[in-house]
């Protein structure tokens, strides 16, 4: 008899599960904005209803659930095109090094040089972004602009290459005064290295704290420098001066608790608040309006997403309020790239989890998303490509988003387990409190590296 109440009781859950899957189906399509394409230059009209999306937007954060898709690169490009062509957005601002990106700027607004050559330098450490998918969207800008009235502006946010601003620093002295270019290169001599010679991070981790906190009494001198020689300078170019210092500030503090420190925990904190700082800059600099592209986990306005830090967006949403918007991505099943965290390789790994560094990525698979799961009901709807409004969850049938369950997110590393625990690739996630839209992709590929 007990065996009897608990097959039925298994079957009534079953059916009940069922009921509530069909009215969920049934409300997805009945909301989503479906997309013909991820390609961009395949015209724009099923993008028309994500007009509402955008409305007063200043600034747009186009997430990823993982840092190695190809699909998701694909559509983030085509979302680039419709906000430039529709809502005259004019800055695409990426995840990685602002003071070095003035070199693919420079190209994309018509300057000379091989683009590949170009991105590979430029992501040298940022092995994410070393693929096909970027270089089309960098050729795509630079043709855009051949004929644009409003030329767009390829440039980052992050400031963990500090080598470029030194280098501007040293050159913008050099033009009106060169008595302080020298003197200004020796005292930023404390912070020229990057994150591609482990030789230079320890070489700065052995001078401690109190060689931390000397580098930055240096740099603050550096910059009593640049506001003396104000006069000697167009507004612009004064003001990036200005933000080169501040990145360099930036660069040190998060250095400082990343290998003199190593709080880890301290260092990521620090960075998305810096990120935030660096594209609000940009904006309120430019006067035009954002396109930044990051990792879902960055550009969420939740700001407890993460445990025990606030990521970049929820600074932006604080301050920009609405006109901060989130759209984050999501996927059902398929292979991507990332860093294989393996005991077995300790250099590797350690270069990996302490440098950021990744210079072997492969080609990863997580198991198929948990049949409660986010992404089970957005495969139900059996449309392999939308855009779902998050905000629509507050209208009758919505109120499941509401609910929380699991949603895959996976950063560059992954553990060297067959089968890594469900955190390792997804969270508990209520969509709704941590993005405005999910841009849907059933099936997805690895991105393309160059």
């Amino acid at each position: 008899m007990q065996r009897f109440f608990f097959i039925l009781g298994v079957a009534l859950f079953g059916l009940a599960l069922a009921q509530n899957r069909s009215s969920e189906t049934m409300w997805l399509r009945e909301n989503v904005i479906p997309l013909k394409t991820i390609q961009a230059e395949q015209g724009l009209s099923d993008l028309e209803p994500v007009s509402a999306l955008v409305g007063h937007a200043r600034i747009i954060g186009l997430g990823e659930a993982t840092h190695g898709t190809k699909e998701f690169f694909q559509a983030k490009h085509r979302m680039l095109e419709f906000l430039v062509k529709k809502h005259d957005f004019q800055i695409f601002a990426m995840e990685a090094s602002w003071a070095s990106s003035f070199v693919i700027n420079d190209y994309v607004q018509g300057g000379a040089g091989n683009a590949k050559v170009l991105l590979q330098q430029y992501a040298k450490t940022m092995w994410p972004w070393r693929t096909q998918e970027v270089l089309d969207l960098i050729e795509w800008m630079r043709r855009y602009n051949q004929s644009a009235a409003q030329k767009i502006m390829f440039t980052g946010f992050d400031m963990q290459e500090p080598v470029p601003a030194v280098d501007y620093l040293t050159a913008w002295l050099e033009k009106t005064a060169k008595d302080q270019a020298t003197r200004v290169d020796e005292l930023l001599g404390c912070i020229r290295f990057s994150l591609g010679n482990i030789l230079n991070v320890a070489r700065y981790t052995a001078t401690g704290v109190a060689g931390a906190n000397r580098c930055a009494a240096q740099i603050g001198t550096v910059r009593q420098i640049v506001q003396n020689r104000r006069a000697g300078f167009k507004p612009t170019e004064y003001r990036t001066a200005l933000q080169m210092v501040r990145v360099l500030e930036q660069a040190n503090l998060y250095y400082k608790a990343r290998f003199v420190s190593q709080d880890i925990l301290e260092a990521v904190t620090i960075r998305d608040q810096f990120m935030a700082e660096n594209t609000a800059w940009l904006e309120k600099t430019s006067g035009q309006k954002v396109v930044a592209w990051a990792h879902n986990g960055h550009v969420t306005f939740n700001p407890e997403m993460h445990f025990g830090w606030k990521p970049m967006g929820a600074y932006l949403r604080e301050q920009y309020k609405d006109a901060y918007r989130v759209w984050g991505f999501a996927f059902f099943s398929g292979s991507f790239y990332a860093q294989m965290l393996d005991a077995n390789d300790p250099a590797r790994t350690i270069a990996a989890a302490l440098v950021g560094l990744a210079a072997n990525p492969s080609v990863q698979r997580v198991p198929n998303p948990s049949a409660d799961g986010f992404e089970a009901v957005f495969r139900s709807a059996n449309i392999p490509i939308f855009m779902l409004d998050l905000r629509r969850s507050s209208e009758a049938g919505g109120a499941w988003l509401k609910s929380k369950r699991r949603l895959q997110i996976i950063g560059q590393n992954l553990p060297p387990f067959r089968e890594p625990e469900p955190d390792w690739y997804s969270y508990e996630a209520i969509p709704p409190n941590d993005f405005d839209a999910l841009i849907y992709i059933d099936q997805t590929s690895p991105s393309t590296p160059i």
